[in-house]
């Protein structure tokens, strides 16, 4: 399953981060979207969707709905 259609409030762990553009890349690592690593998806933008807020390790960040379709979870 991928980040991008992840249920509001439900737990998911991080299975791979597969972005073709490396400085991206490294900032979802830095942002702790590692695999591993427990997520939440905590609310998404009224309008388009877009960005959508996540939890990880206590910390909320928003990414936008393009850099979620390269994130696997389950």
């Amino acid at each position: 399953m991928l980040l991008d259609d992840a249920q509001i409030k439900q737990d998911y762990q991080v299975v791979g981060v597969n972005y073709p553009d490396e400085k991206v890349l490294a900032r979802l690592y830095q942002l702790g979207i590692v695999p591993g690593e427990m997520i939440k998806l905590i609310r998404k933008a009224p309008i388009f969707k877009d960005p959508l807020l996540f939890e990880i390790s206590g910390v909320q960040v928003a990414i936008t709905t393009s850099m979620a379709k390269n994130i696997t979870i389950e």
